[in-house]
């Protein structure tokens, strides 16, 4: 397991925000390469039904299908919500979820 040097004080506050009462929302931005998206791997391992969605450079509709796919496996009820980001994401709130959407850049 790759240790998470000089971290701590990010993963703690990404714990706070999961465990909090609230709705929260974290944007984690950067130069790439610099390991955001493990950090936020590292930060969900106490949380087995974290829904965890790597985006591939495809359409928006096939990119949806392939999330609710991804968040299924925790919360089976997502299938039966009508297929709109905004309808998901809201279902994902109610159900107190954590979700990683992971953008994929277009390299250029």
């Amino acid at each position: 397991m790759v240790e998470f040097v000089n971290r701590t004080e990010e993963l703690t506050r990404l714990r706070e925000l999961y465990d909090s009462n609230a709705a929260e929302l974290a944007v984690i931005y950067g130069r790439r390469r610099l390991g955001k998206t493990e950090l936020v791997k590292e930060s969900l391992t106490e949380y087995d039904d974290a829904v965890v969605y790597q985006a591939k450079q495809k359409t928006s509709d096939l990119q949806l299908q392939q999330f609710i796919e991804t968040a299924a496996d925790s919360y089976p009820g997502v299938g039966r919500i009508r297929e709109d980001w905004d309808d998901i994401l809201s279902y994902l709130a109610e159900q107190d979820a954590i979700a990683l959407l992971n953008p994929q850049k277009a390299r250029g």
